[in-house]
Formats: C-alpha cells, sequence, structure tokens
C-alpha cells in the first residue's frame, strides 16, 4: 500500500465515521442543548453560584452544562478553580482564565438538525 493510497483509505475511514456517529447517537440529540463562547485571559467577576476546585477546564465546562441556573463560567488555569455564574458582571482582563458563556440551542434546532441527518442516509447506502 502507498502512501496515497493509504492516506486516501484513513481519509475515508474518517468521514464514514463522521457521518455514521450522528446517525448512531440520534438518541443522545445532534445539537447540543446548551454550549460555550469562550474567551481567554478574561475574568467574569460577579455572581458565583457555586465554587469547585482542584479541578480542569472541562469539568468546569460540564459542572455549568448540568447546572441549570448556570450562565457563563471562569475558570483560574493557574490553580485550577472553577466559578460557576449566573448573571457575571462585565468581562476584565484576568492572565490564565478562561471564561464560558452558555449559548443555549435554538428552539427546533435538534429537529433540523434530524432531518439534515435523515437527509445523508443516501450517501452511506450508496458507498
Amino acid at each position: 500500500m502507498t502512501y496515497s493510497s493509504g492516506f486516501r483509505l484513513v481519509s475515508v475511514l474518517a468521514l464514514v465515521l463522521a457521518l455514521v456517529a450522528p446517525t448512531a447517537s440520534l438518541a443522545q440529540g445532534l445539537v447540543p442543548e446548551k454550549r460555550f463562547v469562550m474567551t481567554k485571559d478574561v475574568d467574569l467577576p460577579g455572581g458565583d453560584i457555586a465554587s469547585l476546585f482542584d479541578t480542569v477546564l472541562e469539568a468546569c465546562q460540564k459542572a455549568c452544562a448540568t447546572t441549570q441556573s448556570c450562565t457563563a463560567f471562569t475558570f483560574n488555569a493557574r490553580n485550577g478553580a472553577c466559578f460557576l455564574k449566573a448573571g457575571p458582571g462585565a468581562p476584565s482582563d484576568y492572565a490564565g482564565a478562561f471564561s464560558g458563556y452558555v449559548v443555549k440551542a435554538a428552539p427546533g434546532a435538534g429537529d433540523v438538525a434530524k432531518t439534515r441527518a435523515a437527509e445523508l442516509s443516501f450517501w452511506l447506502n450508496s458507498h
């Protein structure tokens, strides 16, 4: 197998997995209920509803995503501290902080995504 054909095979497999994985997980939903708009080196002061320590950015995001009243968070990468927020204040510069604002999915976005995924099923059947 040459490099070119091996690369092509890997590319095709990656594309198939990208198309099959969403269809396999339709029960989980194609559009997340919440996602985040992230900023680096920004703190969102005030509005704290919970604090987590000795943690990582991914866990901080997940904690906010699973907390109903969380509308934003700030993660301090220098000391592993996470601050979940509801109605934070104006952003301010803070080196080493990552902040995320919650963005909720538009009503009906999941239905549109399921329709689009179903429309792609022709490709899976023909290849």
